[in-house]
């Protein structure tokens, strides 16, 4: 494949611009390593500011989520990319693919790209920059709008502005930054905003997709995004090499993934890409290409930017200059929330530490509990239940006592979470929000205080999050309720009970809950409720079907956003359930979805998530007769708890390794023994769907 021609064939493109194409004079913004440095250098304490520097999975929009969150509310800091009005060569290159029909979209903030449009005598009335809910809902159809000779930028991170309508769209910005900028695993811009999809799709649909400006690193993590657009026929990712000016093109396959460099952040991104690809049965080529992008299109097309004047506006000035100085609470705070994001705990620890001693000196008792709050989730992590919960405890007074209740509620919920995690590491089989245990009345007292609170500050996910936490009955409370309740199910006319009624009155508030997640857009915490819903129907009643759909909402949620370690999730218990319930008749459904679970699991690299699906599947193979592939498949799993020096684990298999096949039979073929009952139980505590 010969990079020239690739750029100049009439093959429909579509083109991923990402901080990358703005660097080369005269536009000469920063990159998005240079601009995170001029952050940090200004609004981090001086002594955690070359620690920070070294974090190696620190992006710019975690950054500046939290500097939102700390000192820039109105997201100010992005206006500094409207700054510049001058596009450079690549611009010009961008603007001419959308004159000649092709697709951009774009994650940067500035508006070079339909400058370069202007400055090529495109009028105002043909430019479409689709920036908000509204915009990607009135020009989901860019073929149509292409034959009325439009041209579209899609600015799928937001913009503070629309240049050419001169609308202000701030508000575009803060959904994005706020979901992007936390760590979580694999989150997509469908994760955030789903209204984007369907744009996605039919700008995607049977095209050649090619990134540029973005390094795999330190920009926007594009590749969550890039699994789930199952319709590319190609995704060329441009990756710039200062001495290369013709192009060398590398096919990502079988043969690639076996000698690749592991090293390099772009291979392993493109390789997790060609992974994600064959697991999801997605056909589509993957190419890098290593070029000096702007020498290429100074050599090869013609757009004159000579005369041109370059931007010079040294980021670290102006950020002093238009954002609030951080004062000394901040500069501890900010460093402080980037450690415990990035799992260093240790130096979380310290800066919360120290910002606590600077409250305590200060007399602030807002930042005082704040801090304390932080060290309650540090001691959480690390497993320190009983320190984390007189710091949660400590918090809660203090933010009581200033009136801060907001910051109280979310800190009484993170001592529930904190409660359920340390009796399940007593007893992972019992749940204490409904067992009889030294701690359950203290964490239902809690619970029940925080909705309260959240309902009187009206926080709707707050609420949804404590809804989503309370206690469903077990056996026992379920024949109790029954008994005590039946005469208000009873049709008089029928003689028959109402039982759709019942468990709808039962389970109202984690009903609740996944109506305000749905709601608020928090998909995720939807099908967490839908998981926790199906567990209660498969688990406590005889109610499977009710159980199953609602696996099936859940997995097509996971399906939707992209979220493939929670539709395996979805996978392993939908499996887990049917031997559980020794439902015969979907033993070789349940066959089907275990290994389909298992295969997520080893793609995305998840061990300990293996175990788990390991473990059913050799119990598939149990019920089946196939006693060979059982233990091979145990001795997998085994292998696995050894190398994470998992005890409990190692035990478990050493059992069922030790078992001889005449053993296994009786075991099987005895009516009294269940083995399968308690399948999910482990899977489920150590992740903590509830």
């Amino acid at each position: 494949m010969n990079f020239t021609k690739l750029l100049l064939n009439k093959e429909p493109k579509t083109f991923l611009i990402g901080a990358g194409c703005s660097i080369d004079p005269p536009s000469n913004l920063p990159a998005g390593r240079s601009m995170m440095e001029a952050i940090i250098k200004t609004i981090c304490s001086k002594s955690e500011i070359s620690k920070i520097l070294q974090i190696d999975g620190l992006r710019f929009e975690e950054l500046v989520e939290i500097l939102r969150d700390y000192l820039d509310p109105e997201l100010k800091i992005i206006e500094y990319y409207s700054q510049c009005e001058i596009p450079n060569l690549q611009h010009f290159y961008l603007a001419d693919m959308a004159i000649n029909d092709h697709y951009i979209m774009t994650t940067n903030f500035d508006f070079l790209i339909e400058y370069a449009l202007l400055n090529s005598n495109i009028s105002k009335n043909q430019i479409i920059p689709v920036i908000t809910e509204k915009d990607y809902n009135n020009f989901n159809d860019p073929k149509k709008l292409i034959k009325q000779g439009k041209k579209l930028i899609y600015k799928i991170h937001g913009s503070i502005k629309n240049i050419i309508t001169l609308e202000d769209t701030r508000s575009s910005l803060f959904a994005t930054i706020q979901a992007f900028g936390q760590k979580k695993e694999g989150l997509n811009v469908f994760q955030v905003e789903p209204f984007k999809r369907s744009l996605f799709n039919n700008i995607m649909k049977k095209r050649t997709l090619i990134v540029m400006g973005y390094s795999g690193s330190d920009d926007f993590d594009i590749k969550p995004t890039l699994d789930i657009i199952k319709t590319l026929k190609k995704i060329i990712w441009i990756n710039f090499d200062p001495k290369n000016l013709t192009g060398t093109i590398t096919k990502i396959d079988g043969d690639y993934i076996k000698k690749y460099d592991k090293n390099n952040q772009l291979d392993n991104i493109l390789v997790d890409l060609y992974k994600m690809g064959k697991l999801t049965k997605t056909k589509r080529e993957i190419y890098k290409v290593e070029v000096n992008i702007s020498k290429f299109l100074e050599n090869n097309f013609r757009f004159d930017v000579s005369d041109q004047k370059s931007n010079h506006l040294d980021p670290i000035s102006w950020i002093k200059e238009n954002l609030p100085s951080p004062s000394k609470f901040t500069k501890l705070a900010i460093p402080c929330k980037i450690f415990y994001n990035h799992d260093q705990y240790a130096e979380a620890l310290l800066c919360a530490k120290k910002l606590l001693r600077i409250a305590e000196d200060s007399k602030n008792s807002n930042w005082k509990a704040r801090a304390l709050h932080v060290i309650g989730q540090i001691h959480t992590k690390e497993g320190s239940y009983s320190k984390g919960a007189r710091n949660y405890q400590q918090a809660i007074n203090i933010f009581d006592a200033v009136n801060n209740l907001e910051e109280k509620a979310k800190s009484m919920i993170r001592l529930v979470e904190l409660l359920r995690l340390q009796q399940a590491e007593y007893d992972p089989f019992e749940d204490p929000l409904y067992s009889s245990n030294p701690i359950e009345a203290q964490m239902k007292r809690k619970l029940n205080e925080a909705l309260e609170l959240s309902k009187q500050i009206e926080k709707p996910l707050l609420i949804a999050q404590c809804l989503s936490l309370m206690p469903l009955p077990d056996e026992h409370d379920l024949y109790r309720l029954s008994e005590e309740k039946s005469e208000s199910y009873l049709d008089p006319k029928t003689g028959e009970y109402d039982i759709e009624k019942f468990f709808g009155d039962l389970l109202a508030p984690l009903y609740n809950a996944i109506k305000i997640f749905e709601e608020n857009g928090a998909l995720i915490g939807k099908a967490r409720c839908l998981l926790k819903l199906g567990l209660f129907y498969l688990q406590i009643t005889n109610l499977y079907e009710q159980g199953f759909k609602a696996f099936k909402e859940g997995t097509q949620i996971a399906d939707l956003l992209g979220h493939h370690f929670l539709k395996a999730e979805f996978k392993l218990y939908n499996s887990a359930m049917i031997l559980r319930n020794k439902l015969n008749a979907k033993i070789n459904a349940g066959f089907k979805s275990i290994k389909e679970s298992l295969e997520i699991f080893q793609t995305l690299g998840s061990n300990d998530a293996q175990i788990w699906a390991l473990k059913t599947l050799g119990f598939y193979h149990i019920k089946l007769n196939n006693l060979i592939e059982a233990k091979e498949t145990w001795k997998i799993a085994f292998k696995i708890a050894e190398d994470l020096e998992l005890d409990g684990q190692i035990t478990a298999f050493n059992i069922y390794l030790g078992l001889t096949d005449s053993q296994w039979k009786e075991i099987i073929d005895n009516p009294d023994t269940d083995i399968f009952s308690s399948l999910g139980d482990e899977f489920f505590y150590t992740y903590g769907s509830y």
